[in-house]
């Protein structure tokens, strides 16, 4: 997704630390943000706020996407799931952030977008859902998500 050539570093602040994405084209992007702790050893706990961090966290990579199985083989090889960024875990809790701006005192709508699979197959993640070319074009803050998905994404307390 990032081309190596004109790129610029961008850093925010955060409630949990500092992360440092990339400007590309002018849409700034923050990949693989954690919103939630990892849920090894307590799958079906609800998860917990992400652990602040000292430094600069990187948000330059797609994060984990959660492992599913897909029962419709027609959608997996028309979206070809299975070859979309990211390593499949179950430490999956994060987000892809592109906006055309921070720092600039602007205030600007924010699409969060949750992707189809029937709530048992897909990712945040996919080139499909990259959110660059609508920040761009609307001038909105894009937001998808990876989450938990299927059974054990959805019977937690």
């Amino acid at each position: 997704m990032f081309a190596t050539n004109g790129d610029a570093e961008v850093v925010v602040d955060t409630a949990s630390g500092k992360l440092r994405g990339k400007s590309v084209e002018g849409i700034k992007t923050f990949l693989g943000v954690p919103y939630g702790t990892p849920t090894f050893g307590h799958r079906f706990q609800r998860a917990s706020l992400p652990q602040p961090w000292t430094g600069v966290r990187d948000a330059l990579e797609y994060g984990n996407r959660s492992p599913f199985v897909s029962a419709d083989t027609l959608t997996a090889r028309l979206i070809d799931w299975n070859n979309a960024p990211g390593k499949e875990s179950d430490d999956c809790l994060v987000l892809n952030i592109f906006t055309p701006g921070v720092k600039d005192n602007r205030k600007r709508p924010v699409m969060f977008w949750l992707h189809g699979g029937g709530f048992v197959s897909g990712t945040g993640s996919y080139a499909a859902t990259n959110g660059a070319h609508l920040a761009k074009r609307g001038d909105v803050v894009v937001v998808t998500i990876n989450h938990r998905i299927g059974f054990l994404g959805y019977n937690s307390v």
